[in-house]
């Protein structure tokens, strides 16, 4: 009786352990990165937090930065490093903008990534891109009702540059429409 309650209790012992082992990130960074930056690891483990205190890699040796990941973190993950903000993310040697990476902690025992990153964004904040919005962009309806849904929708209309410039404009009449009905297919 008591082997079996001993080989029950290394059985579970064994089982925790195992189930507790975790996955560690393993980094090195530039040179030129200050000795006192912190450095982050963002992913689809922490909604993509920049500068989440609970990862926050530890300082090695060398330029060398590591972090072990809860062990809830399982399955396929993406993530990229920054010092604490978009603005200071992981870039290519070129100073582009890189791919997430990728990484499978598997269901159970322990795994290890190592990587590196070439470059950071200088901290400064990213270009915004130029607004799409043109003076031939109007709204056509500020509540459109969309009973399905129990909703309205602001609708705009977007119309091409040039759109009025044509040799014959057409009227808003009740002749214009019914002329257009009538040149028309309606398909069913």
């Amino acid at each position: 009786m008591s082997r079996t309650i001993i080989f029950t209790l290394l059985v579970s012992i064994l089982c925790a352990t195992s189930a507790r082992t975790q996955a560690t990130l393993h980094l090195t960074v530039p040179s030129n990165t200050p000795a006192t930056a912190p450095v982050f690891v963002a992913g689809s483990f922490n909604q993509w937090n920049p500068g989440a205190p609970e990862f926050r890699l530890t300082a090695q040796a060398g330029g060398q930065y590591a972090l072990t990941l809860p062990a809830s973190v399982r399955g396929v993950i993406e993530f990229k490093f920054t010092l604490g903000s978009w603005d200071a993310v992981e870039l290519d040697s070129a100073g582009d903008d890189v791919a997430n990476r990728r990484f499978t902690v598997p269901a159970a025992g322990a795994a290890s990534y190592t990587g590196t990153v070439p470059r950071w964004r200088d901290g400064s904040p990213r270009p915004r891109p130029q607004p799409s919005a043109t003076a031939s962009v109007s709204i056509l309806a500020d509540s459109f009702a969309m009973p399905q849904l129990s909703r309205t929708r602001r609708v705009w209309l977007y119309l091409p540059p040039g759109y009025y410039a044509t040799s014959e404009p057409m009227r808003d009449t009740a002749a214009a429409r019914e002329t257009h009905m009538s040149t028309s297919s309606c398909r069913r």
